[in-house]
């Protein structure tokens, strides 16, 4: 999405889901510290030069300590827009989170 004003680096989109494990470390984690940061937010599938980042598919990613060891992995939120996206192989309108929200919520 390079020349998206509205995403910098750090809010671009990934563009698939991924297993990290054992991540590289530099210098010691402590092994008492343990647990897994969930954290969620946008990330569309298929996305668009003038895309607003509240906007599109959303992903959940997961950093996970235990034992002195890290890992990452992300995942999309199996919504009904993003399987009928996965199976089209394209966007589909409308791709607001919000709209999409406040239509199941009926």
């Amino acid at each position: 999405m390079a020349g998206n004003a509205s995403l910098p680096n750090n809010m671009v989109p990934i563009a698939s889901e991924c297993v990290a494990a054992d991540l590289p470390i530099q210098g010691e984690l402590p092994r008492a510290l343990n647990g897994t940061l969930f954290r969620n937010g946008p990330n569309p599938q298929f996305p668009v030069a003038s895309q607003h980042w509240f906007t599109g598919d959303g992903m959940v990613h997961a950093f996970t300590l235990s034992d002195g060891h890290a890992s990452y992995r992300n995942a999309w939120v199996r919504t009904a827009n993003w399987r009928c996206c996965t199976c089209r192989g394209c966007r589909r309108e409308p791709a607001s989170s919000l709209s999409l929200w406040l239509w199941s919520a009926r």
